[in-house]
């Protein structure tokens, strides 16, 4: 039986490490795309390299069942998403012995909705990655050669990038497991999680 494939950006601290652990545990291969283990992506097409590096992303992603999008790459997650969805479209892997489309999950955030007085360029970054994804899913139709398209968005999450947001935080270990869920039953309509809300500051 052949070992499924991951691959992952932001695979090393966060949400990302939670769910590249998770799936290590079910038996998966995991290709981890991090800065902190020299596989960083670029925010930005700046330089020749750059370049090379997303095109070197995007042939280890054709090695995998399924991509996660999780790295906070600012304007540069849209493009890469659609250049995932476009470079995949019409291709199938064989997934739990059945021949099915690739699967790409996008790691949002339902931040950008709850902390309207606090607007700054990540909630710019990630609604613009957001209505990429949404863009597909309306192209998308009952096709079964296109990618299977997920957006999960959760709310305030334990980790670095939201440590100084007051408010009750759910744990990554959560939304790896939702995660999970989503590639298991192929679920991938929308998960947006908004029992967790921002407390004002005192």
């Amino acid at each position: 039986m052949t070992q499924p494939r991951l691959t992952i950006t932001g695979h090393t601290r966060g949400i990302g490490y939670h769910v590249a652990n998770l799936f290590a545990s079910k038996g998966w291969e995991i290709s981890g795309w991090s800065r902190t283990n020299d596989r960083g992506l670029p925010d930005a097409l700046e330089k020749p390299q750059d370049v090379e590096r997303m095109f070197d992303f995007l042939e280890d992603a054709d090695k995998s069942e399924v991509t996660i999008l999780n790295a906070n790459l600012g304007f540069f997650n849209p493009r890469l998403f659609l250049q995932l969805y476009n470079r995949y479209n019409g291709q199938t892997v064989t997934f739990n012995g059945q021949p099915v489309p690739k699967i790409i999950i996008v790691v949002g955030s339902n931040v950008t909705d709850i902390t309207r007085n606090q607007t700054d360029i990540y909630q710019i970054q990630k609604g613009a990655l957001e209505m990429a994804v949404r863009q597909v899913q309306q192209l998308q139709g009952s096709s079964v050669h296109k990618p299977y398209v997920g957006l999960i968005k959760p709310g305030l999450v334990d980790t670095n990038a939201v440590r100084s947001i007051l408010g009750k935080k759910m744990q990554p270990s959560t939304i790896a497991n939702l995660i999970w869920h989503m590639v298991e039953t192929k679920r991938l309509h929308d998960y947006c999680i908004y029992e967790m809300t921002v407390m004002p500051n005192e």
